[in-house]
């Protein structure tokens, strides 16, 4: 069972459709390059981490949650030919 404060994380990387916040950071963006400022009513992420209740979330906490995803497979770039 995931934590409360796993489930904001999980809520800041699924955010914004088609920021790919996953994906982002999964390629070695940083926090601020893959969420940016931003958030709900409930947390809003910063350069720090994610303000949530009146604490933070921190990066470590957010890279840790980074763990449970899967790095993207590489695209396989085939040309297909057509008859």
């Amino acid at each position: 069972m995931i934590t409360e404060r796993e489930q904001i994380i999980d809520q800041a990387f699924h955010h914004t459709e088609n920021q790919y916040v996953i994906k982002r950071l999964l390629i070695g963006k940083t926090w601020m390059q893959a969420m940016g400022i931003g958030g709900t009513g409930e947390w809003h992420s910063t350069a720090k981490g994610i303000e949530y209740k009146g604490g933070l979330i921190t990066l470590s906490e957010i890279y840790a949650r980074l763990e449970n995803y899967k790095k993207p497979e590489k695209k396989c770039n085939i040309q297909l030919t057509m008859f």
